[in-house]
Order: structure tokens, then C-alpha cells, then sequence
């Protein structure tokens, strides 16, 4: 199966998910559990290129965030110390970031 047919497999899939949940941070989390360990990488560090660049970050952006850090650091602590610390990181990143973002909102 090609890499779109998968995606949208795993499109497809998340929709269905977010019809039986009620809030954006739930949709969130069940789409990412569907996601390649790469995959959720990859949206981790989207997040933090648009979390670092943004001036105003909408509440969109803080659910996948942390959607994609419970995620991770879920997966990760499976995955081994080395990888765990990596992981780890981009999280602490992403979580200072949308510290600074609500400390400059409230």
C-alpha cells in the first residue's frame, strides 16, 4: 500500500474516531495514536517550527500539541533511554513554547 493510500486510511480512520468524541484535544489524541512513530515526529516538529514562529497561536495548535506530546512520551518510554531523551527534548520544547505563548496571552 502507497505511502497516500495509507494516509488516507489513517484520514479516514481518525474521522471516524472524532465522531465519538467530544472535545478537539480527544480528536487529536486518536488521530495521533493512529500515526507512525516518523509520522508523529514529523507533526512534532511542524508544531514546534509553527509554535516558534507564530506570534498568535490559536487553541488548535495547543490541543495538537499536546496530543503529540502525550503521544510521544507514551510511545517513547517503550522505545528505549536514548530515544526517550530525544523525544523528551522536542517535548520540553514544545512545552516552553506554549508556556511563553500563554504567559504572553493572559
Amino acid at each position: 500500500m502507497g505511502q497516500n493510500k495509507m494516509t488516507n486510511l489513517v484520514s479516514i480512520e481518525a474521522f471516524k474516531s472524532a465522531k465519538k468524541v467530544e472535545t478537539a484535544g480527544q480528536f487529536h489524541a486518536s488521530y495521533y495514536s493512529l500515526l507512525d512513530f516518523n509520522d508523529l515526529l514529523a507533526e512534532a516538529t511542524i508544531l514546534m517550527s509553527d509554535i516558534s514562529t507564530s506570534t498568535v497561536i490559536d487553541t488548535e495548535v495547543i490541543y495538537r500539541s499536546q496530543a503529540v506530546i502525550n503521544e510521544i512520551n507514551s510511545r517513547a518510554k517503550s522505545k528505549g533511554e536514548v530515544l526517550f531523551n530525544a523525544i523528551t527534548q522536542i517535548s520540553n520544547s514544545l512545552d516552553k513554547n506554549i508556556e511563553k505563548y500563554l504567559a504572553m496571552n493572559n
